[in-house]
């Protein structure tokens, strides 16, 4: 390789790429964390496996997390000062750091800085890899930089240097330690290509490097099927495994393996001209396609392309070179002219990333139609950025709650707290049996979250904190410990006055009705929102009902009838708020309610008026708490 100085344009322009995507990603993953927009799953239980090497005494062969032993000499780090989102903030740099092994390989196989610092801005943005950024901090987000330092060592023939950043590499994962294997398959092919032995390793014997590197891999990936059994391997690659059902793709495998496609599309599939290297997806391939798990084949909000973007990158260099090169192609281009396709996957890259990443979705305050993401990414949601990086005042309340469990103790969480992890003993809805007699001490409920009603790891609706927490309230299981705005901790056996009571605020429920002609009417309108904040906590709730017509025409509000329904466990409990014969243009009435305990309610709202013309009714409630109730059952 050059001497540094050598690149120092290139690297001041590439250097403070890095660390502005690094800064920007973990300024994402603060914001997500105090928000509760981070996820048990995967940082929670990260963050508590770290945690567990200096605190937790779990660092013994019996428990030993042996398809990740990079954790090890992680985890004693950050046991000095455990805080996670560092590891999000750590991630991102890593991440973004792998960039700068790619521009030294281009360099030296492109022959042109310019055209290496094109594929290395090209990686940075490579919108698959938004999804590793974005997801919360998981292992195998710190593969691909490990693997692109050995590939630039092992071309600046520091061949030690190389099998030691693989061997990192390869505990990452336990799929790492094969691509490792096959990465050593390639160096073999790529040495008797060059007619080198490359054995400047010295032992009893002198071995290709490529060997090394099977050795490498072969001996990690025993260490984890001599940990967890054949079996577990078996059926996962078989595809027997059973997937949950939220991710479950349930397609064909013809269906599954488009994911490629869509993969090697930003490098206009370039990289299939150098097929010895792309051998090492060869193992991702085939877990890829035995599997229905859906994270496993998309482009998008996961951390999985992280096993395949550095082979990807990788052969892109190798194919670019190999085109400029080849005596067998007809059409071969001079490197100086075919390496100008750089540019263009940096173009596309740019574009991509500003449609399809966090960041750039943010950046150009838009989200890409569904049609217009499925033909360029095959996936057709957005990362939601802009929602999942919003503080409200109620996140606030959360934390209180959180802050009165005593580190140590048993907690039923929802999967938006990770905060709960580390230290303590916590379990979520979708694995909790209500009937079972050893239950948490606590229950942190928060109803804000889309976590309150959604269950992950189970087809069972009933699975959630929804369920639970009205299960506990209505059998006197639990108590109330504190409440604040609607947010609840409960506590097994408490019956007495909450230690912290902030009273329900105001939560708006809009309604619209579309316009009707002239006439008398009655309307009923049937309104379901599983994921709003619309939760009633137990006590007198004061509910403020503004029927609001267009401002003209006479309008006469014959009656109004709001039925709650609350649906629990076993059965099915109304409130009815009831007005008859009130006469005005628009209007606002309130009435008084006992919610008999904390639930999520499906409402009903029949309306009958009669109009002097057609035009839309808005119907718009808010619910305050007033009072507090200590009776949970009726």
């Amino acid at each position: 390789m050059k001497p540094l100085s050598g690149h120092r344009l290139q690297l001041v322009i590439l250097i403070p790429a890095v660390v502005a995507y690094a800064v920007v990603y973990s300024i994402f993953a603060q914001m997500r964390y105090v928000s509760y927009n981070s996820y048990v799953y995967d940082l929670g239980v990260s963050s508590q496996l770290l945690y567990g090497v200096l605190h937790g005494g779990n660092l013994s062969f019996e428990n030993l997390v042996a398809n990740k032993l990079i954790y090890v000499p992680i985890g004693v780090l950050y046991g000095i000062h455990p805080y996670p989102p560092a590891l999000e903030y750590a991630q991102a740099a890593w991440l973004a750091i792998g960039s700068v092994p790619l521009y030294f390989i281009a360099s030296r196989r492109l022959q042109s800085k310019n055209y290496a610092l094109a594929l290395a801005l090209s990686y940075l943005l490579f919108y698959p890899l938004a999804g590793d950024y974005w997801f919360d901090f998981h292992f195998m987000a710190l593969f691909p930089t490990f693997l692109l330092i050995s590939f630039a060592l092992r071309e600046s023939r520091r061949s030690r240097l190389s099998l030691v950043a693989a061997a990192l590499a390869a505990m990452t994962d336990f799929m790492s330690p094969l691509i490792i294997v096959f990465y050593g398959i390639y160096v073999i092919l790529d040495n008797r290509k060059q007619k080198t032995h490359n054995a400047d390793i010295n032992g009893i014997f002198s071995i290709d490097s490529g060997l090394y590197l099977m050795i490498i891999g072969i001996a990690f990936f025993g260490i984890t099927v001599a940990y967890y059994g054949y079996g577990y391997f078996i059926n996962y690659a078989s595809g027997a495994i059973t997937v949950p059902a939220p991710f479950s793709t349930g397609a064909s495998i013809m269906v599954r393996s488009e994911y490629f496609f869509w993969l090697l599309l930003p490098v206009f599939f370039l990289c299939l001209l150098a097929p010895e290297s792309m051998i090492m997806i060869i193992p991702y391939v085939g877990f890829a396609l035995a599997n229905q798990y859906t994270p496993y084949v998309s482009t998008m909000y996961y951390q999985y392309p992280a096993l395949t973007a550095p082979v990807i990158f990788y052969s892109l260099v190798l194919g670019i070179e190999r085109i400029s090169e080849s005596d067998h192609v007809k059409w071969k281009l001079p490197l100086k002219k075919f390496g100008r396709v750089t540019y263009a996957v940096l173009t596309f890259a740019v574009i991509l990333a500003i449609l399809f990443t966090p960041l750039g979705n943010l950046a150009s305050s838009s989200n890409p139609t569904p049609p217009l993401s499925y033909d360029l990414t095959g996936q057709t949601a957005s990362y939601e950025a802009i929602n999942l990086l919003e503080y409200h005042p109620y996140d606030a309340n959360v934390s209180r709650i959180i802050s009165l469990v005593p580190m140590g103790s048993s907690v039923l969480i929802q999967n938006n707290m990770p905060q709960l992890t580390s230290g303590y003993n916590w379990t979520l809805p979708d694995y909790l049996n209500v009937t079972n007699r050893h239950l948490p001490e606590y229950v942190v409920a928060d109803p804000y979250n889309r976590a309150y009603y959604t269950t992950y790891f189970s087809t069972n609706y009933h699975l959630n904190m929804a369920y639970d927490v009205n299960y506990f309230l209505e059998s006197g299981i639990y108590g109330i410990f504190a409440e604040a705005d609607g947010v609840m901790l409960l506590k097994e056996g408490y019956n007495g006055a909450p230690v912290l009571w902030t009273p329900l605020d105001t939560m708006p429920v809009d309604l619209a009705i579309n316009p009707q002609a002239s006439g008398m009417h009655t309307v009923n309108y049937s309104y379901i929102k599983y994921n709003s904040p619309l939760f009633l906590p137990g006590g007198e709730t004061n509910v403020t009902i503004n029927v609001s017509g267009p401002g003209a025409g006479e309008f006469l509000l014959k009656s109004i009838n709001i039925t709650w329904r609350f649906s629990y466990y076993s059965a099915d409990h109304f409130i009815n708020i009831t007005s008859e014969n009130y006469s005005f243009h628009s209007g606002s009435y309130i009435f008084q309610t006992d919610i008999p305990y904390s639930a999520v309610p499906i409402f009903n709202v029949g309306l009958r008026y009669q109009s002097s013309s057609a035009f839309p009714v808005s119907v718009e409630m808010h619910l305050q708490q007033l009072s507090y109730n200590l009776t949970w059952r009726n």
